[in-house]
């Protein structure tokens, strides 16, 4: 998929896959479709809502395919524990002056 493609409005498919740690251990970050729509959900259900009352939403981390998911976190070998990044149903973000209490 190509790098600009938007995933909703305010959130590209580049932002919500990018990861410096599959850039530098040659890790391929591609979502398969279904997890791509996963991760829409998340844009159309939580960061675009976060966005229209805080404003501009910074993405740190959002999909992880297995193998990034096992570079990061080497001690989840059970599949039933890996983290819903894995899937496309999680993203860690911020909004800058925000406190994560006031987000959640």
């Amino acid at each position: 998929m190509a790098e600009r493609v938007m995933i909703t409005p305010h959130f590209s498919y580049k932002e919500l896959t990018r990861s410096g740690t599959a850039l530098r251990m040659g890790v391929d970050n591609t979502p398969p479709e279904h997890h791509l729509a996963n991760l829409k959900l998340v844009c159309e259900h939580v960061l675009e809502p976060v966005r229209k009352v805080f404003g501009p939403v910074m993405v740190s981390s959002g999909y992880r395919s297995m193998a990034l998911n096992m570079i990061i976190n080497p001690l989840t070998t059970n599949i039933t524990k890996l983290s819903k990044h894995c899937t496309g149903q999680a993203v860690d973000f911020e909004c800058n002056g925000i406190e994560n209490v006031v987000l959640a």
